[in-house]
């Protein structure tokens, strides 16, 4: 059976930057498309399907925008490009939705990984794991407490089973080391933006107070008992 091959839609209005990136992820054994505004993308998205989206902030008809509609439609993972450096800008993309963000203008290795540790997050193929009365379940990506049961992102599943499996542990470089890598080390707004969805995530099943945390030194996650993986 032929591997997959990885199909990435590309969201940008400089047409220059469309061919520069389109060749690079071309020659990296991508496959590619593009679109020019977000009218465009938000037509392209739902028909192709791609495994990755690209999206240039700043572009004709709202990026952020555009970020939000895909992310509350799918768990595609969308990476934001954009000139602006400001640390509120890049922590609205990551509330949009947006599962990276890159600073124009970058490397193409560092684009080139970033959009790994992006589409690495699937297949899932791990058993369920049970803390307390709190079950993970991977092959769905839902957090469950009895009959109550929330869907998860890619990115907050990971996050909470890393918890999970380190239960009452406190952590803030380990969360970012194993569910980004060790690239992602400084930044931390990603886990502060990811640790207010999981907690309003986490609220909406019963626990409440699940995910603690400890100024200066990171999270915790405390549900009362030693996680078991049921392969």
């Amino acid at each position: 059976m032929a591997a997959h091959v990885s199909s990435i839609l590309i969201a940008d209005d400089d047409a220059s930057l469309l061919t520069a990136v389109s060749m690079l992820l071309e020659a990296s054994g991508y496959v590619v498309e593009t679109t020019g505004s977000t009218a465009e993308t938000l037509d392209r998205w739902p028909r192709t399907h791609p495994d990755l989206v690209i999206v240039d902030l700043h572009m004709p008809g709202g990026g952020m925008e555009l970020v939000k509609a895909i992310s509350r439609e799918t768990s595609i993972p969308v990476i934001v490009l954009s000139a602006d450096d400001q640390e509120s800008v890049k922590v609205a993309a990551l509330d949009a939705g947006a599962e990276d963000y890159i600073t124009k203008p970058f490397a193409a290795a560092e684009l080139l990984a970033r959009i790994r540790v992006a589409l690495r997050r699937s297949p899932r193929k791990g058993g369920p794991i049970t803390v307390g009365g709190m079950t993970l379940s991977e092959a769905d990506l839902t957090v469950s407490v009895g009959t109550a049961a929330v869907k998860l992102t890619p990115t907050e599943f990971d996050l909470l089973k890393v918890m999970a499996l380190k239960e009452g542990f406190v952590m803030t470089a380990d969360l970012l080391n194993e569910v980004w890598g060790p690239a992602y080390l400084t930044e931390l707004d990603y886990v502060r933006v990811y640790m207010r969805r999981l907690r309003a995530k986490l609220d909406s099943v019963g626990l409440a107070n699940a995910i603690e945390s400890r100024p200066g030194l990171g999270y915790r996650l405390t549900v009362g008992a030693e996680p078991t993986v049921n392969d």
